[in-house]
């Protein structure tokens, strides 16, 4: 970390970064009772799967960005690899980024 980059994390206050802390733990938390009760995202069914994702984070109180960062945590690794490969060719285009 940069002097500038700590610097800057010194700078948030406290309780925000204990917040940011539990946030993650909360998220990981919540991912873990997903694999567990629904399992892992397959590509199948996925409207089921989604809406039962949201419900569990929602009961897990996890804030909408925070859900969204989750969801590649609950995949499996077939779909992982696909994304990953995909996101390769993308950035493998001259520099343009197709979003």
């Amino acid at each position: 970390m940069r002097g500038s980059e700590l610097a800057e994390a010194m700078a948030v206050p406290v309780d925000r970064r204990v917040n940011a802390r539990e946030s993650t733990s909360a998220l990981d938390r919540a991912t873990e009772m997903i694999v567990s009760t629904i399992g892992r995202f397959d590509g199948k069914d996925s409207t089921s799967y989604l809406e039962a994702y949201k419900a569990k984070m929602l009961i897990s109180d996890i804030p909408e960005d925070r859900r969204l960062s989750g969801f590649p945590l609950v995949v499996t690794s077939s779909i992982h690899e696909e994304v990953l490969e995909i996101r390769g060719r993308r950035s493998g285009l001259g520099g343009h980024r197709m979003e």
